[in-house]
């Protein structure tokens, strides 16, 4: 009966972490933690990026960093690549205006 016990407490340490590992998609501020997880960044690259001002992010006093989901999602997209619909668009557009 201990070794049932054991499993199910081993069960719930996994569900747990699990739900750590997801808590980011149900949050509108995430801290650096789920920022990394959120954007498949490593935690110091965060860091990294906050240092050099190349991403979006705030600061409480103190040093505690807090990021809005919104702008994570809007600076991961921030460079379009453009399909061959698009430039065609563009071009039809650019050659209509001549």
């Amino acid at each position: 009966m201990s070794s049932s016990l054991e499993e199910i407490s081993q069960q719930l340490n996994r569900i747990e972490e699990t739900l750590k590992g997801i808590n980011h998609f149900y949050k509108d501020i995430l801290n650096v933690e789920e920022a990394s997880s959120y954007c498949g960044l490593k935690t110091s690259y965060i860091y990294k990026l906050c240092s050099e001002r190349k991403i979006p992010h705030y600061k409480n006093s103190g040093k505690m960093l807090r990021f809005k989901k919104d702008e994570l999602n809007s600076w991961m997209l921030r460079n379009k690549v453009k399909t061959i619909t698009d430039i065609d668009d563009e071009a039809n557009t650019y050659m209509n205006r001549i």
